[in-house]
C-alpha cells in the first residue's frame, strides 16, 4: 500500500498506547469519495483509508491515531477502511450491479466493483505486513463456515478477537462482501474467481456459506 500523503484529513486522536490489532471494513452508502468525506464530517466520524469505485486508495488520517468509526471497543485498536459503495439498491444508478441478499439491510445490495475489492485486499494484506500486531485472521470465519450477518457471541465479549472484520460484525450492516472476498484472496484464490465466488455466496439466500480452507480445499 503506497500512499504519498494524507489528503482531505479527517479527525483522529491518540490511541493511548493501545496496540493496533484489527482492521474494520466499512461501506459508505455514498457514490463518490468526495461525498463520503462530506458525510463522515457531517456525522462526526472518520476513517483512515478510503477505497473508491475505481480501486484508487487514499489515506485520510495517520495510522498511528484512532478514528471514530466503530465504537469505543474497536476504535483504539483498529484501522478503518471505507469502501465507497451505495449499498442500497434504491440508491443505485441504472446499470449498477446488485443482488438479492437475505443478510443485507432492506434485502437488495449493490456490489462493490472487482477492482475495488482487489484494492481492499491489497490494503488489508499490506497493513498486515506493515503492522505486526494485526493478524491475517477473520473472526467471521469459523472453520470453513462464513456467517453472513452479525455475530452476537462476539459482540457481547468485552474483548472482540483481533483480525479483519466487516463493520457488520460490530452490530451494523456493512462490509461483509469485501470481507468474504479478502478471505478468499488470503487463501490464494485468484481475483476473478474470488469475486465470482463471493457474488455466488452473497446471493445464495443463506446466512452461512462454506469457504474451503487451504487444508480442506477441494
Amino acid at each position: 500500500m503506497t500512499i504519498a500523503r494524507i489528503t482531505d484529513a479527517l479527525p483522529s486522536w491518540p490511541r493511548a498506547g493501545t496496540p493496533i490489532d484489527q482492521i474494520v471494513i466499512h461501506e459508505s452508502v455514498t457514490s463518490t469519495r468526495a461525498t463520503t468525506i462530506r458525510t463522515l464530517r457531517a456525522r462526526g466520524l472518520s476513517v483512515h483509508i478510503i477505497v473508491d469505485r475505481d480501486g484508487s486508495v487514499t489515506q485520510h488520517a495517520p495510522l498511528a491515531d484512532q478514528c471514530a468509526h466503530a465504537g469505543s471497543r474497536h476504535n483504539r485498536r483498529s484501522i478503518a477502511v471505507e469502501v465507497v459503495n451505495r449499498y442500497y439498491g434504491s440508491q443505485g444508478d441504472d446499470g449498477d450491479p446488485g443482488i438479492a441478499a437475505v443478510w443485507a439491510h432492506r434485502g437488495w445490495y449493490i456490489l462493490p466493483t472487482p477492482i475495488q475489492c482487489e484494492a481492499v485486499w491489497g490494503v488489508v494484506r499490506d497493513l498486515h505486513e506493515q503492522i505486526a500486531t494485526i493478524p491475517l485472521t477473520f473472526p467471521g470465519l469459523s472453520a470453513e463456515t462464513f456467517t453472513w450477518g452479525r455475530l452476537p457471541a462476539l459482540t457481547r465479549l468485552l474483548r472482540i478477537p483481533a483480525g479483519v472484520m466487516a463493520h457488520h460484525r460490530t452490530d451494523h450492516a456493512d462490509g461483509l462482501f469485501p470481507e468474504h472476498y479478502c478471505i478468499l484472496r488470503a487463501f490464494d484464490v485468484a481475483p476473478a474467481e474470488a469475486y465470482r465466488l463471493t457474488v455466488e455466496a452473497a446471493s445464495s439466500g443463506k446466512r452461512t456459506t462454506t469457504i474451503p480452507t487451504p487444508g480442506g480445499a477441494s
